[in-house]
């Protein structure tokens, strides 16, 4: 766990879930310290913070949309010394683990070594980036037709996210590199 010090305090990393259903609502909070201003957003907006966004704890209203967005505090003491915190949040529909989406692709094996296959995809083109743990995007590529494949096995063992989508549809997930 990464620990911050402000004016000899620790502040700890963000506590609350990192994998949420939409239309739930949720807390995140970062340790009080007496004397520091706490200001929360969200990169994406696929939330919103109902209550307590200047404080160290906050409840975020989640929304419709799926996806992975980030959820950042900046907290400040009275020396106007300041850490800014960043939270990786996936929003997903309802549980599943290989596929979470109906009528939605395939996506297989999971966790995976090298190639992750995408199938019962629509014949349009589908746009694929595969982000990390934190949100930067790794990759970025187009899946044409049905089904295909996407080399993986340069990437680090860890947990990644995945956004498929055309013109009218998009999905997401997570999966495991080995």
């Amino acid at each position: 766990m990464k620990i911050i010090y402000i004016n000899n305090n620790s502040i700890n990393a963000i506590s609350g879930k990192d994998t949420v259903l939409i239309s739930t609502s949720e807390t995140y909070s970062v340790p009080h310290t007496s004397g520091n201003i706490y200001l929360w957003y969200l990169k994406n907006n696929l939330g919103v913070i109902t209550s307590g966004s200047l404080a160290n704890s906050i409840a975020i209203q989640w929304g419709e949309k799926l996806g992975i967005d980030t959820l950042t505090v900046l907290a400040e003491d009275s020396n106007s010394c300041s850490v800014t915190i960043n939270y990786p949040i996936y929003i997903y529909s309802f549980s599943g683990h290989t596929n979470a989406y109906l009528n939605g692709p395939l996506v297989y094996p999971n966790p995976v070594k090298d190639k992750l296959t995408f199938s019962q995809l629509e014949s349009d083109d589908w746009n694929l980036s595969i982000y990390s743990s934190v949100g930067s995007i790794i990759t970025q590529t187009t899946i044409k037709g049905i089904s295909g494949e996407v080399d993986i096995s340069t990437l680090s063992s860890g947990i990644y996210f995945y956004r498929i989508g055309n013109v009218e549809k998009a999905y997401t997930g997570k999966f495991v590199k080995e």
